[in-house]
């Protein structure tokens, strides 16, 4: 898709049927939707959201990237989208990169909301980005939702889990309410923003962000 633009005209609110109770059984493992989403390899383009809602993807993925997008390039571009409803999952023994909205994270995310729930055990996740690894921007974002990581540790934060060696990034006017929690007993990368900035060269820029949610 480089160089398109992909513009969503309507709510997209039929992935998967969820109620009340819907979220809680598919953390608990009792429940498997019909549907459910295989997030594609890289984007290069721009995808409008257009303010439009997606509402009730179900990711349970054991490959090392995983969220609506798996990875974009450092030219694309996500923006104007809320996320709602959803639910994404990192299983086995793969170290993945797992956010709600990107897994691997490059290029422009701009005004973007995700409630969805995150779970996994093994390295980078984030409410928003799993991981940027070369330069990204993080505009405008809100993450709600609940990220649990078990007792295997890992990178966990409600915008990012990682900014990665060398990589270049820039995250302002963003929100975070979420709760984030860990079991691992040693010294987990968990906290509000950003788990964890890692190697020489790193570059980050934060302004005008809070995080006003639970860390635990």
């Amino acid at each position: 898709f480089a160089d398109k633009e992909i513009y969503l005209m309507a709510d997209l609110s039929k992935m998967n049927k969820v109620e009340n109770e819907t979220i809680d059984k598919w953390k608990a493992g009792t429940e498997v939707p019909d549907n459910q989403w295989v997030a594609g390899t890289k984007f290069a383009g721009t995808f409008d959201g257009q303010g439009h809602s997606i509402q009730g993807l179900y990711l349970k993925t054991g490959q090392q990237k995983g969220g609506l997008f798996s990875a974009t390039t450092v030219d694309a571009t996500v923006k104007n989208l809320r996320l709602e409803n959803s639910y994404f999952e990192h299983v086995g023994s793969q170290a993945a990169a797992l956010g709600s909205v990107i897994g691997q994270c490059e290029g422009l995310l701009d005004t973007v909301y995700s409630d969805a729930v995150i779970k996994g055990n093994s390295l980078m996740y984030g409410g928003i980005a799993g991981y940027v690894k070369q330069g990204a921007t993080i505009r405008n974002c809100w993450y709600s939702g609940d990220m649990m990581l078990g007792d295997k540790g890992g990178w966990a934060g409600g915008i990012v889990g990682e900014i990665y060696n060398g990589s270049k990034a820039i995250i302002e006017h963003c929100l975070v309410t979420a709760t984030i929690s860990t079991e691992y007993k040693s010294v987990p990368s968990v906290a509000g923003i950003c788990g964890i900035i890692e190697g020489k060269g790193t570059t980050v820029t934060i302004v005008d962000t809070l995080s006003a949610g639970t860390v635990i």
